[in-house]
């Protein structure tokens, strides 16, 4: 299932010339916060590139500017897709203390398309252009609203909305450094990509394990790849 999300997001971003593609999920949302984000799957995102990216969606200044389009989604309660200048202006993105952080990650125009799930959980997919590209059109938007809407299985299948509902419970560094572990980082390189001793990076390990119920990072990465197995007899 990941491999045929992949295949239908590099399509998607070769037809509109996007260079990257984020597909997460958030457990619930509630009225008037920003959600806690579980991130999936990523394309197009170099290694160097993803410490970088994932300061810059989880700086609060990030929720704080997209919180406007949370609000409407809460109120809708349908799938809806923006580009970033028709939830942030300008103005309000260039000043944002989050703002250095996308630049270092090379990331500049968005497009977001989010779809209300059961019980409160939202998928959301970010489709971006490197910093030197042009913003997205509103044809190219219109184009992500309309493939994203038709594939339902997108936004369902695989999607580890269970396991990942006790994410806000965690900090916010905590929940950073599961991101790195999901993605392949070692030990190592997210204690240098975080500028913390990779003491205090086991430290956080061990906080992931306990809080998972599980003994290994095997077995946490699995947990949310194929579930806990409790969902079979």
């Amino acid at each position: 299932m990941n491999r045929k999300r992949e295949i239908l997001m590099e399509g998607l971003c070769r037809l509109i010339d996007a260079q990257a593609w984020l597909w997460a999920a958030a457990p619930s949302l509630i009225p008037g916060r920003q959600p806690v984000y579980f991130y999936h799957q990523l394309g197009g995102l170099g290694p160097e590139q993803l410490p970088a990216y994932l300061k810059a969606v989880e700086h609060p200044d990030t929720g704080e500017m997209t919180l406007p389009f949370i609000m409407e989604l809460q109120n809708e309660k349908t799938h809806l897709t923006r580009r970033r200048q028709q939830i942030i202006p300008d103005e309000r993105f260039q000043t944002s203390p989050a703002s250095k952080l996308w630049e270092e990650a090379g990331l500049g125009p968005l497009i977001l398309s989010f779809r209300p799930l059961d019980r409160g959980a939202i998928s959301s997919v970010g489709i971006y252009r490197h910093l030197d590209k042009p913003q997205f059109t509103q044809r190219e938007s219109k184009i992500v609203h309309v493939l994203l809407t038709e594939v339902d299985w997108l936004h369902v299948d695989g999607l580890p909305v269970e396991e990942s509902r006790s994410l806000p419970a965690l900090s916010p560094r905590c929940r950073m450094v599961f991101t790195q572990l999901l993605h392949g980082r070692s030990r190592k390189q997210i204690a240098a990509d975080l500028g913390l001793s990779v003491h205090t990076v086991n430290d956080y390990v061990k906080t992931l394990f306990s809080h998972f119920t599980v003994r290994s990072t095997p077995e946490l990465l699995a947990r949310f790849r194929v579930g806990d197995g409790r969902d079979t007899p």
